[in-house]
């Protein structure tokens, strides 16, 4: 008689369950201890993250004995236990070790030079200009030392005068540690830092063009200014080839980048307020747009679904660079790299691994990940895709071949629609408590106008790629092609 822990996942999905063990350990080391520097108190907190391993290790023992004394069941109990400890110590590490020689010179104030790592933008006031600079050297009483980091800088919007991305800069600036939930809403500037990589915001009145360029100690680097340069050359083909059509040529940009700068203010709240907002949040649908894209085009011309699939990786990752590798972008961009590996290893692919994985590698990288919305929403829209897809499926649509006397098109329109009302009441389902927590609202209405806003929203946005390749090769035809053509679905 089985005498172990119910079985819940067949053990093919361990790794879903080691990552939530992981997820709540992170969870539990920014929400339960945040703290950034070595204390006392702080290693009392962390402490109770090693009492709960130990108290379910003591449970493992309890168990009864049974005639298999390795059963899965104690490993799966074994391994959770594990990965939330190891999700307290990520956040630890991450909050105490990291970008340490930057952190040592916080407090006093420094001559600081580092290179612009992304275009100024207005803040919230519209009195200054941001940017993130990445740190290259800090200066005190005549001796330069040599840092690694980045820093949320914002200064007065003339000092930004012939400034642009790549540049070097110098300024002063005293590093202050960011503070906690001190916003209305219960927002972080720690939290809204730290998943960026960024240690800490600052303002400065003295921002100069250094006369002798840096290059950051980042491979990162060249990375970002390729994939800058690739965004102003997509903007600029929209922006000329639409000309006076200011708000389809904006809403093209937020489809095939997400870019919102252009929208107006009527148009932004028409979109909150209808809830298609997210179909200029690039995200897995639009991954899936250009992936399933070039495969059809690949195909077409002949090539061998091998080398298709290889093919699909550079453009992969070029695209998550020019969409600025948001969480979104990479949690898709990781199950479809999953997909195409077990398509190569002759294995048959898995979404929740492949989706368990991707939440695996990327807060890994980052735990503060999880406080992201992007992060959060797009993990739970495919989770909900996942669980509840298929049984929906089933539910609206029992007899998916019909009967003898349906007519074949009838079968297939009526399968159509039920898999497309399918995945969006799913997906739906996986993110309405965090869209209602976050935002405060549920539109009903959108579930449903996903059914005819994802066919409109793909042929743009594979259209707007393809505009893109025609202005560089003429611009006039670019132009009456997206002035007689391309402007109908965006309207």
């Amino acid at each position: 008689m089985h005498h172990g822990l119910p079985q819940i996942l067949p053990g093919r999905h361990y790794l879903a369950w080691i990552t939530g063990g992981f997820l709540a350990g992170i969870f539990y080391g920014i929400y339960a201890s945040a703290l950034t520097y070595v204390s006392l108190f702080g290693i009392f907190l962390y402490s109770i993250g090693f009492l709960v391993f130990a108290l379910l290790l003591l449970t493992l023992f309890a168990l009864p004995k049974q005639s298999a004394p390795f059963h899965r069941d104690f490993f799966l109990l074994w391994f959770l236990c594990l990965a939330f400890v190891l999700g307290v110590v990520r956040v630890y590490i991450f909050d105490c070790i990291q970008d340490y020689n930057l952190k040592a010179t916080a407090g006093t104030t420094h001559t600081y030079t580092g290179v612009i790592a992304d275009t100024p933008q207005k803040s919230n006031s519209g009195k200054s200009l941001g940017c993130t600079i990445r740190v290259t050297h800090a200066e005190a009483e005549g001796v330069t030392t040599k840092v690694s980091g980045k820093v949320l800088l914002y200064a007065p919007s003339d000092s930004f005068q012939d400034m642009k991305q790549g540049d070097t800069v110098v300024f002063p600036a005293t590093l202050l540690y960011p503070s906690g939930s001190s916003y209305s809403g219960g927002f972080s500037l720690r939290h809204y830092l730290y998943r960026q990589g960024i240690r800490y915001s600052v303002y400065t009145e003295e921002l100069t063009k250094a006369e002798v360029p840096v290059q950051p100690n980042s491979f990162i680097h060249p990375i970002e200014l390729f994939a800058q340069r690739m965004r102003d050359s997509a903007f600029l083909a929209i922006d000329q080839s639409f000309g006076s059509r200011t708000e389809e040529a904006a809403l093209l940009k937020g489809i095939m980048l997400g870019n919102r700068e252009s929208f107006s203010t009527e148009q932004y709240y028409a979109f909150i307020q209808s809830g298609f907002i997210h179909i200029t949040a690039v995200s897995g649908m639009h991954v899936m747009f250009l992936f399933g894209f070039v495969i059809f085009l690949l195909r077409k011309l002949r090539l061998s679904r091998f080398l298709a699939r290889l093919f699909c990786v550079p453009v992969l990752f070029l695209f998550g660079a020019i969409a600025a590798f948001t969480p979104s972008v990479n949690r898709a961009i990781l199950m479809t790299l999953m997909t195409l590996l077990a398509a190569g290893l002759q294995r048959e692919p898995d979404s929740l691994t492949s989706l368990s994985f991707a939440a695996l590698l990327l807060t890994g990288l980052n735990p503060y990940m999880v406080t992201d919305y992007s992060f959060l929403l797009s993990f739970g829209a495919t989770l909900g895709i996942i669980v509840f897809s298929a049984p929906l499926c089933q539910f609206l649509f029992p007899h998916p071949k019909g009967t003898t006397k349906t007519p074949k098109p009838l079968r297939w329109i009526l399968g159509e629609i039920t898999s497309s009302t399918a995945l969006s009441l799913s997906g739906n389902l996986g993110l309405g408590f965090l869209v209602a927590r976050f935002f405060n609202r549920f539109s009903w209405g959108a579930i449903f106008g996903n059914i005819l806003m994802t066919p409109l929203t793909s042929l743009s946005f594979i259209c707007g790629f393809a505009l893109w390749g025609i202005f560089a090769l003429s611009q006039p035809l670019a132009s009456f092609l997206a002035q007689k053509f391309l402007w109908i679905p965006l309207w």
